[in-house]
């Protein structure tokens, strides 16, 4: 039930019954509650992850390489990274009004008139009959497993990721810091962790835009943490 609809319905809390199109996920892994590792969000149950995808192109640690976004199913993509990835998925649904809409469809025309379709070494070397020689490849196993596709940026913010910098955290500031300050103020965060306590925060908050929030637990064990954090910040 869990893993085929990506839904918890025991954690799963709603304030107002509103359509959410936009929906933002903060990803917890599997060392621990506090290992917060990764934001991205989905416009209409189409998710959109920056990030540094490409091995190629790594350098210092890691920290900086060619800026990335995939595209893929919200159906597919949940499920994907619970029982493949062993991610818990922390989900928060925001009420948009008409005007916000139209914001957010303006600045992923725009983001998406920057990229370019990037492909995974499964796709460059049609690899798909021997999955076992990609399974170390984030961006390959999530294509093969989802069909995920992936986009480099041509130029400007995002062409790069730094860790300190364009991460995952400030290419979700494209979409919801166009939203203005009275509805989600989140300039100046710019790692997951400080997101995720943002995005709970809010969630308490009378009149908040996030109507829902609602997370998928890969391990009944970080699903039982959630009840007892969540008890404790909300007392």
């Amino acid at each position: 039930m869990v893993l085929s609809e990506g839904k918890t319905p025991e954690l799963y809390d709603r304030k107002m019954d509103e359509s959410t199109p936009l929906k933002v996920m903060v990803h917890v892994g599997p060392e621990g509650f506090q290992k917060v590792g990764h934001i991205c969000f989905a416009y209409k149950d189409v998710v959109y992850s920056y990030g540094n995808y490409d091995v190629t192109s790594f350098r210092f640690n890691q920290t900086i390489g060619d800026g990335a976004f995939f595209n893929v199913p919200l159906e597919k993509y949940i499920p994907n990274a619970m029982r493949a990835e062993k991610n818990s998925i922390f989900e928060y649904g925001i009420h948009l009004e008409e005007e916000q809409i139209e914001e957010v469809e303006r600045q992923l025309d725009l983001l998406e008139r920057r990229a370019y379709r990037w492909y995974t070494k499964i796709e460059q070397e049609d690899g798909y009959d021997n999955f076992a020689a990609y399974r170390h490849d984030y961006p390959s196993r999530l294509h093969y497993r989802t069909g995920a596709k992936f986009y480099k940026l041509k130029k400007g913010k995002f062409k790069t990721y730094w860790v300190l910098g364009d991460n995952c955290a400030a290419f979700i500031d494209i979409i919801l810091g166009q939203l203005g300050s009275d509805v989600l103020s989140v300039r100046g965060i710019i790692t997951p962790g400080t997101y995720y306590d943002f995005l709970e925060t809010e969630y308490g908050k009378r009149g908040s835009p996030i109507v829902y929030r609602t997370i998928h637990p890969w391990n009944d064990q970080l699903a039982h943490d959630y009840r007892e954090k969540s008890r404790k910040f909300f007392a």
